[in-house]
């Protein structure tokens, strides 16, 4: 699993679809896929020498898709292996980003007759798991990962509402408390750490 973070996201879109069914949770399936899917056909065509339909494709793809949902205005000035390096960067934010934003969804679902507890358990344990996975790896190399660079954002959004004056002074503090509390159960305990815990550990 920390080899291979689409895995994850292939258990998030199935959870969602099955669950109410959630087609929309198929996104999160499906944006990586067509990504893979765009790149291969492109590898295809210049492996095969076939430069002018590359080129046409590549017009359609920068019209229709880089740059209005990934911002890529320059796409056909990119070299062939970082522009599709970029690509793939920029949907993976763009469904980290659907993924905080859907939890959060979820939490406010509570509130409503159609709440199901179980699934919004069930949806922050894989989110739980996805941060840790990032966690580990940026003790490799020293990046954060696209969840955690999401939840941050959306934290300091969450920080910067909470602190209007209309807003009861018990909520900010509770709101800080979970906070803390959720980063802490990602952290990726040292080596000491896990032998003086009593908890069991995989790390």
């Amino acid at each position: 699993m920390v080899q291979e973070p689409l895995l994850l996201q292939i258990a998030v879109g199935f959870l969602l679809y099955m669950q109410r069914p959630y087609i929309i949770g198929m996104f999160i399936i499906a944006v990586p896929a067509m990504m893979q899917s765009l790149f291969f056909m492109s590898c295809f065509l210049q492996f095969c020498g076939s430069r002018k339909l590359l080129e046409k494709l590549d017009k359609v793809y920068a019209k229709f898709l880089m740059a209005p949902a990934f911002g890529l205005t320059n796409w056909n000035q990119i070299p062939f292996n970082t522009k599709w390096m970029k690509a793939e960067e920029q949907s993976n934010e763009l469904v980290a980003h659907f993924q905080v934003m859907f939890g959060i969804l979820l939490i406010f679902e509570l509130f409503l007759p159609r709440r199901n507890i179980i699934m919004v358990f069930l949806y922050w344990q894989l989110m739980r798991m996805g941060v840790t996975m990032e966690n580990v790896q940026k003790m490799r190399s020293g990046k954060d990962g696209n969840l955690n660079k999401k939840f941050a954002l959306v934290h300091q959004q969450i920080l910067g509402i909470l602190g209007k004056s209309f807003v009861p002074n018990f909520l900010p503090n509770y709101y800080q408390k979970l906070a803390n509390y959720m980063k802490n159960s990602t952290k990726i305990p040292t080596q000491t750490e896990a032998q003086n815990s009593k908890k069991c550990s995989i790390m």
